[in-house]
C-alpha cells in the first residue's frame, strides 16, 4: 500500500471488508445461539401452559411464535439490512446538504485531504511579501506565523477526513456488535441486550447523516478557501479560522445529532469545566457559611451555659458558680448572695 492521499480510502476499505467478513465468520456462532435460545423460550413457555388451570398462556404462545420468526429475520438478514440503513441515511444527508456532492465523494476522504494540501502548497509556493528586508526579526515572525497556519490548515481537514473515516466504521462496527446480541431479544429476561444495539444502530446512521450535511455543505467553502495569487498572512489565518470551523462541525454536530434517541444533551467540555468550577466554588462557599455558622453556635452556647449552671446551683442548693466580675459591688454593701440567707424583719 503505497503512502499518499489515497491512504485514508484503502484505510477504509481494509476496515470495511474486515467487517464484512466478521458478519460471515460470527453467522455460526450467532445461529447457535438463537437455536438454544428457542429451545429455552419454547420449553418455557410448554411449561406455563401445562401448568396453567385455564389454558390462558395460549395467546402468549403464538405471541412467541411471531417474535421468534420476526427476530430470525432480522438475524438472517441482518448485513444487508443495516447496509440498507447506512445507504437511506446517508442519503438523506447528502439530499438535505444540497445535492452538491454524490455518495462517491463523500465516500473519498482522500480527496480532502487532497484539497487540503493542494491549499497548503499554493500558501508555501508564493513568496510573501516583504516590506523591509533588513528586519530579520520581524520576517522570522511573519515566516513563522505562515508556517504555523499552513499546519493548522492542514491539521484541520486531516480531522474533516478521520471523522468521516471514523464514523462510518463506526457504523459498520456498531451493526457487527448489534449482529452478536440480537438471539437475546427473544426471551424476555434478556430482551435489554438487543435493545440497546438496534437504538445504537440508528444512532449512528443520524451521525452518518448530520456529517454528510457538514461535508456537503463544506464542498461549496473548499472553492473558496484557494488563496489568491500574492497571499498575505492575513488570508493564510482566515483560511486557518474557516477550515478549523469545518473541522470542529464535523467534530461536534454528529454527536448532538446522535444525542436525538437518547435525548440527552451533548455537553462540550468548556461547559463541564465551567460547571465544576461553579460547583466547587459553590461548595466553598458552604463550607465556609457551616464554618462561621458553627463558630456562632459555639459562642452563644459558652454564654448561656454561666446562666444555665448558676440556675441549676440554685436549685439543687449548692452555690452557684461566681461568674466574671463586671463592676464593684450594688449600692446599699453586700452581694444579693449575702442577702439571700438573712431573715426579714418587719419595720
Amino acid at each position: 500500500m503505497s503512502v499518499g492521499v489515497e491512504t485514508p480510502n484503502e484505510l477504509m476499505v481494509v476496515f470495511s471488508n474486515t467487517v464484512s467478513a466478521g458478519f460471515d465468520a460470527l453467522q455460526g456462532s450467532v445461529n447457535g445461539v438463537f437455536g438454544l435460545l428457542i429451545v429455552l423460550v419454547v420449553a418455557l413457555t410448554g411449561i406455563q401452559w401445562a401448568l396453567s388451570p385455564n389454558r390462558e398462556v395460549l395467546a402468549s404462545g403464538f405471541g412467541k411464535v411471531i417474535l421468534i420468526g420476526a427476530f430470525a429475520w432480522l438475524i438472517n438478514d441482518w448485513q444487508q439490512l443495516s447496509e440498507t440503513i447506512y445507504a437511506g441515511f446517508l442519503e438523506l444527508g447528502l439530499t438535505a446538504g444540497g445535492g452538491s456532492l454524490s455518495r462517491e465523494e463523500f465516500l473519498n476522504p482522500g480527496a480532502i485531504l487532497a484539497q487540503g494540501w493542494r491549499i497548503v502548497k499554493a500558501l508555501g509556493d508564493t513568496p510573501a511579501p516583504v516590506d523591509n528586508p533588513l528586519d530579520v526579526v520581524g520576517n522570522l515572525a511573519d515566516a513563522l506565523i505562515l508556517g504555523l497556519a499552513m499546519i493548522g490548515i492542514m491539521l484541520a481537514f486531516a480531522v474533516l477526513a478521520l471523522q468521516i473515516i471514523v464514523s462510518l466504521l463506526e457504523f459498520k462496527i456498531v451493526t457487527l456488535g448489534g449482529f452478536v446480541l440480537l438471539p437475546f431479544g427473544i426471551w424476555n429476561k434478556s430482551a435489554f441486550l438487543a435493545e440497546r444495539p438496534l437504538g445504537y444502530v440508528v444512532s449512528a446512521g443520524l451521525k452518518v447523516l448530520a456529517l454528510a450535511i457538514v461535508v456537503s455543505g463544506a464542498q461549496t467553502i473548499f472553492d473558496q478557501l484557494q488563496p489568491s495569487a500574492n497571499p498575505d498572512i492575513y488570508e493564510a489565518l482566515t483560511i486557518l479560522v474557516a477550515a478549523l470551523l469545518l473541522a470542529m462541525l464535523a467534530l461536534f454536530i454528529p454527536n448532538l445529532a446522535s444525542a436525538l434517541v437518547t435525548g440527552g444533551p451533548a455537553l462540550g467540555a468548556g461547559a463541564a469545566i465551567t460547571a465544576g468550577v461553579a460547583v466547587g466554588g459553590i461548595a466553598a462557599l458552604g463550607a465556609a457559611g457551616a464554618a462561621g455558622a458553627g463558630a456562632g453556635a459555639g459562642g452563644a452556647a459558652t454564654r448561656l451555659a454561666g446562666p444555665a449552671r448558676s440556675a441549676s446551683g440554685a436549685g439543687s442548693g449548692r452555690p452557684p458558680t461566681p461568674g466574671a466580675p463586671r463592676g464593684g459591688p450594688a449600692p446599699g454593701g453586700g452581694s444579693p448572695a449575702a442577702w439571700a440567707g438573712r431573715p426579714l424583719r418587719s419595720p
